[in-house]
């Protein structure tokens, strides 16, 4: 079989890199200045807005969590009188009862 060919660089443009680079511009070429800052202020506005999103959707949920906090503390009491209610309510059947079986036993006698 036929090797294929080897990839590389071929011909004139050899001269034009250093040893092992590519025949980009650096990061830190003068030509990159503008795109850089102008990369730099979108990114930045990006990360103001995301960092103010996040700062609003925490105090939301410092909120929302406060909010849960209280309506288990008006839960809590509400099961608290409804337990105390509820003692109330068999006292006074078994006292209904009582009195019921003692208006029997007196109308039998």
């Amino acid at each position: 079989m036929a090797e294929p060919p080897e990839d590389g660089p071929q011909g004139d443009g050899e001269e034009d890199m250093d040893d092992g680079d590519f025949p980009f511009l650096k990061a830190d070429h003068p030509a990159y200045k503008r795109l850089q800052d102008a990369w730099r202020k979108q990114l930045t506005g990006h990360h103001d807005r995301v960092t103010l999103q996040l700062r609003e959707k925490q105090e939301e949920l410092k909120k929302l969590v406060k909010h849960r906090e209280d309506i288990g503390v008006t839960l809590y009491g509400a099961q608290q009188q409804l337990a105390k209610l509820q003692l109330q309510l068999e006292q006074l059947h078994d006292k209904y009862a009582m009195v019921q079986g003692q208006r029997l036993e007196d109308s039998e006698n």
